[in-house]
């Protein structure tokens, strides 16, 4: 990057020197031919045309004194010449400088006004800069210190002049590149341990035909079951769950399937669990669920702590809310192993939005740890959350380099990064930065649920074997997902090595400035416009899909649902008297509810 121009030319062209002639700079020195004593070492071809010294940037930070140039002549041949130290490139024997010859130039400064080399417009520029000159002092103040630039001109300037110092020197400071770098390396970590995650975790999100299930019981219902976000509410021990409808009970059926290795593995804090319950027939509305434990899960996997339960008739589309809220096993609060819960007929979407189920879905830096609680994790796995994330801050980061970059900006601490000059325009800024990251986590995970993963092709190959005819819910074709998969992958590689680039490029002030305005925007995000967007985009999935956690019309569509229209009713007083179940239970249960609403 070229910013200056010293022009030398002869004061005759038709002067004509013997030998090599040699131009050297030195800044606040008298520059000689030996390599310590010059900064600068040109070779001038051609006496009888001007030749040209090119000041980069980085020659002229924290330097306002005086450049000095010299000139030799190399001629071994010549009787007066004396033998020097050769720079690199140059024989001893050949470096022989004149003692004394006669050469008349002059030399000018291109120079016009205070200009700096602008980098994002790729041209010099005089935006907000100041000059003055007079007898004494020539002073330029810009946020840029550049001495040289275009133009011609001849300033004179007298023995006597006089310089003003700069008493502070100013470094650059890398502190956005650093956190450019740090993004990068953060997120490839977390999407590493979700690629891991999902190997160990590979059936989260199932819907698990449980294994107590008879092949002839054709009338289904799904069974939700939400383990708490509360430490040790994970457990190993057995879980049974008990059904009372208005037409018959489903008694003492275990929450298991034949692919769960342990319950370790699926009742897990913070997630869902969904299971696949058949019976011979419809029970009716379903008013209540009994829930224990066996108490078999070893030290803190012997507790549960659940958090509620969802059932839904495929048949009717009927959903019965039981919220729990307490804790099962013998180690944890009153020591219960056994509940009743009454189904919840009132239904309060405020609490259903903000339920940290759904939000750790919703909110992307939740879900890119956790995966998410609900049953969307099998098409939205933790790495795509991740990178939805790392390329909502890397498109950031570009923003803000551009924003930046356009923008003269004078910090009186450039340095200290973190210190408490920020001015309200960053703040401005950052929260307009902090929303252009939305977009993002919120159009990724939506793109991945429209295309069904691996084991639901699967599903979808087997129900059209059996019948071509069969109407299946649209969705997007697997090619889809497979493009979707290359294009975020490597976008944010691309753009993570163009943000590690140009950051590099700002000034101390700039720089500072891009990192302060970065962390605001970071604050800003995770604590107000993240949230706000996850409870948003619940209440939206909320209101349009009230059934979310449940099942979609994927996993409705491959059950064999149309010959549940076809079953007998059950039995009339049909009621079934295990597990020490009796209906006073249920009317002490009714009681306390209704003293409760009064």
């Amino acid at each position: 990057m070229k910013v200056g121009d010293v022009q030398i030319y002869p004061a005759d062209p038709e002067d004509r020197v013997d030998g090599d002639v040699y131009i050297f700079t030195a800044f606040q020195n008298l520059p000689g031919p030996m390599v310590k004593d010059h900064d600068e070492m040109f070779a001038w071809e051609d006496v009888s045309r001007p030749t040209y010294l090119y000041v980069p940037v980085p020659a002229l930070y924290n330097k306002t004194g005086r450049f000095y140039v010299g000139i030799g002549v190399a001629n071994k041949a010549a009787s007066n010449c004396v033998r020097f130290e050769p720079p690199p490139g140059i024989s001893e024997e050949d470096y022989c400088l004149v003692r004394d010859f006669d050469l008349v130039v002059y030399a000018r400064v291109l120079n016009k006004g205070c200009y700096f080399y602008q980098g994002s417009w790729n041209r010099f520029t005089n935006v907000n800069t100041t000059s003055f000159g007079g007898d004494s002092y020539v002073e330029c103040s810009t946020h840029h210190l550049t001495t040289f630039s275009v133009g011609i001109s001849n300033p004179e300037i007298d023995d006597g002049m006089a310089y003003i110092y700069i008493t502070e020197v100013r470094e650059q400071i890398i502190t956005a590149t650093i956190l450019v770098l740090l993004i990068g390396i953060h997120m490839s970590i977390v999407i590493i341990i979700g690629f891991h995650c999902e190997v160990l975790e590979f059936d989260k999100g199932w819907l698990y035909d449980m294994k107590d299930n008879t092949i002839g019981d054709l009338y289904h219902y799904v069974v939700m079951v939400e383990t708490g976000y509360r430490m040790c509410a994970t457990t190993d021990s057995k879980i049974f769950i008990t059904l009372y409808g208005t037409d018959a009970d489903e008694v003492a059926r275990e929450l298991s399937s034949a692919r769960v290795v342990k319950n370790s593995d699926v009742f897990v804090w913070g997630t869902s669990a969904r299971f696949l319950l058949k019976a011979p027939w419809s029970l009716g509305d379903i008013r209540f669920v009994r829930v224990w434990v066996d108490n078999t899960g070893q030290g803190d996997l012997e507790s549960w702590y659940c958090n509620r339960i969802v059932v839904k008739d495929l048949h009717t589309g009927s959903i019965y809310r039981f919220p729990i809220h307490d804790w099962f096993g013998a180690n944890m609060s009153d020591g219960a192993t056994e509940r009743l819960a009454a189904v919840d007929d009132e239904i309060i979407l405020k609490n259903d939005v903000l339920s940290i189920h759904i939000l750790a879905e919703t909110i992307s830096y939740i879900a890119m740890y956790t995966g998410g609680g609900l049953r969307t994790r099998q098409r939205v796995s933790r790495p795509w959350y991740a990178c939805s994330v790392l390329l909502g801050q890397l498109i950031v980061c570009v923003v803000n380099w551009a924003i930046v970059s356009c923008e003269d900006i004078v910090r009186p601490n450039a340095d200290a990064v973190y210190s408490l000059s920020v001015e309200l325009e960053d703040v401005l800024i950052a929260m307009l930065l902090s929303i252009i990251v939305l977009p993002f986590t919120s159009l990724i995970p939506y793109l991945f649920t429209k295309s069904p993963c691996d084991e639901e092709i699967e599903e979808i190959d087997l129900v059209k074997e059996r019948n071509e005819q069969e109407k299946l819910p649209s969705y997007w074709p697997p090619i889809v997902r497979k493009l979707l998969s290359l294009v975020f992958t490597w976008l944010p590689i691309g753009l993570w090595i163009f943000a590690l680039t140009v950051t590099g490029k700002l000034s101390g002030d700039h720089a500072a400035a891009f990192t302060q305005r970065y962390l605001i925007q970071l604050a800003l995000w995770i604590l107000i416009t993240e949230p706000i967007k996850g409870i948003i985009a619940a209440y939206w999935i909320l209101t349009h899909h009230p059934s979310h956690a449940v099942s979609c019309e994927l996993d409705e569509a491959v059950l064999p649902l149309q010959y549940g229209k076809e079953l007998r009713p059950p039995p009339e007083g049909l009621r079934n008297e295990v597990v020490g179940t009796t209906d006073s239970d249920i009317i002490q249960l009714t009681q306390n509810k209704e003293k409760k609403t009064r």
